[in-house]
């Protein structure tokens, strides 16, 4: 009997050690870093403009000032006649977190569904399956050149383009505990991964990319 429950206070310690390694720092890390992606995209999708610049990087405001992009960002979401919305972003393979002496740093892919609706009341007839909803600033096979045909997806009935979209982003925390305030994001769409060089020092962005 005292051997068997030797054997079972072995066990319970190889379980729990095996737990505890599992729970390394760098893993808890992941899980914020997906929460906080998670809160990005959600305030995207509410057009909480000024909450999802909270969740970007600090210093890209140094380049660009921040009032500039949340304008910038409203301007893109109603373009004109038409509502865009960023739908169903998910987080995608994420790099091994590496650090220097102030930040740690992981690279994200992730995809996300871009939607645009026309706001014009003309455009709002009803339209044949194979009929290519658009007006002279948009139509859906421009976005299929864009895009690639697998890419664009056309709901005739409700009149709306899905474009299917991916990305890359690069996740900085803090190492500062006054400064930690979670995972900040630079993301490298357009000229923004020109900014990325200037904020990223050469042999992260190295490690990040192979």
């Amino acid at each position: 009997m005292k051997q068997f429950l030797t054997l079972l206070f072995t066990l319970h310690l190889l379980i729990h050690f095996s737990f505890a390694q599992d729970l390394q720092p760098k893993s808890i890390m992941q899980v914020s870093l997906a929460a906080d992606f998670n809160g990005y995209f959600q305030a995207i999708e509410e057009q909480d403009f000024d909450m999802a610049l909270d969740y970007v990087f600090p210093g890209l405001f140094d380049l660009i000032p921040r009032d500039f992009m949340q304008e910038s960002m409203e301007m893109e979401a109603s373009e004109g006649e038409h509502d865009i919305q960023i739908k169903n972003a998910k987080i995608q393979p994420v790099s091994k977190i590496i650090e220097d002496e102030m930040y740690y740093y992981a690279m994200i892919s992730y995809s996300y569904m871009m939607e645009i609706r026309s706001g014009m009341e003309d455009d709002w007839g009803e339209l044949e399956e194979d009929e290519d909803w658009g007006s002279e600033s948009l139509n859906v096979d421009d976005f299929r050149r864009k895009y690639g045909v697998k890419n664009v997806f056309y709901d005739a009935n409700k009149q709306i383009i899905r474009v299917k979209m991916k990305g890359n982003m690069i996740a900085v925390q803090s190492k500062d505990e006054f400064e930690d305030d979670g995972w900040k994001f630079i993301d490298l769409k357009d000229d923004m991964a020109s900014m990325a060089d200037q904020l990223i020092p050469p042999i992260i962005l190295s490690k990040l990319k192979s």
